[in-house]
């Protein structure tokens, strides 16, 4: 299956927080790719749901951080599918990047991937 898919997809079990209609939801990622994450956590979420995720990349200091808009396009169980629509600042997209290549089983792969194409609808206010 994974070979259909457009992006790499690397195993890290991040803390992530989900801002919906003011509320903050906590889980953690069971996977990332440059276009979404695979989120557990214990609420139930339909799909269509529009949400902010931060994915905390420093183990809890909040200093590092993937900031993305987004929606939950599956909910199995105790797990959300979480498509990437537009990362929120330059440094969100340097970090996820990073993550990628420093993560990716195949790197020539994923550095392919980030050269030709993002996948994600860029943020007006900066040009990575």
């Amino acid at each position: 299956m994974s070979e259909f898919r457009e992006f790499t997809r690397i195993n890290r079990n991040l803390e992530v927080l989900l801002g919906l209609s003011g509320r903050i939801i906590a889980g953690r990622t069971r996977d990332v790719s440059l276009r979404g994450a695979l989120v557990t956590c214990d609420q139930t979420l339909s799909a269509g749901t529009s949400c902010t995720c931060t994915l905390i990349l420093d183990g809890g200091e909040g200093q590092l951080q993937i900031r993305a808009a987004g929606v939950i396009i599956r909910h199995l169980s105790d797990e959300l599918a979480i498509r990437f629509d537009e990362l929120l600042d330059p440094e969100s997209y340097d970090h996820l990047c990073q993550l990628i290549r420093y993560n990716a089983l195949d790197p020539v792969k994923a550095e392919r991937e980030i050269a030709e194409h993002l996948g994600l609808k860029r943020n007006q206010s900066f040009q990575p």
